[in-house]
């Protein structure tokens, strides 16, 4: 078995312990960012979580009927985040219609 030896012109490298790196990025000037996106997520996965639990209990819904519920939650985020956030669409409809929109999906 061959083993790699150093040379005195090969510099040695350190590689930065994975505990340093979120170290430093937990004490960056970004942490409240970072715990603002933490919160957002932990609340988008209850809702969702806990949306299939509500109809089955508030109105008997079975599992197909939960899964076609999530899949059009699936669809309505890829909408609004994907085709509806571009600039023309905004001035074609304007602040007032996007919110109008807004209510009529909810």
């Amino acid at each position: 078995m061959s083993t790699l030896q150093l040379d005195s012109t090969t510099p040695e490298r350190k590689c930065p312990r994975l505990l340093d790196i979120y170290l430093r990025i937990i004490l960056s000037p970004a942490r409240p960012l970072l715990l603002l996106i933490f919160i957002m997520s932990f609340g988008m996965t209850n809702f969702q979580g806990m949306i299939g639990l509500y109809v089955v209990d508030k109105f008997a819904f079975d599992t197909k009927q939960v899964g076609v519920i999530w899949m059009m939650m699936g669809i309505m985020l890829i909408l609004v985040q994907g085709g509806h956030g571009t600039q023309e669409r905004h001035d074609q409809f304007g602040t007032r219609g996007w919110c109008a929109v807004g209510r009529i999906h909810l």
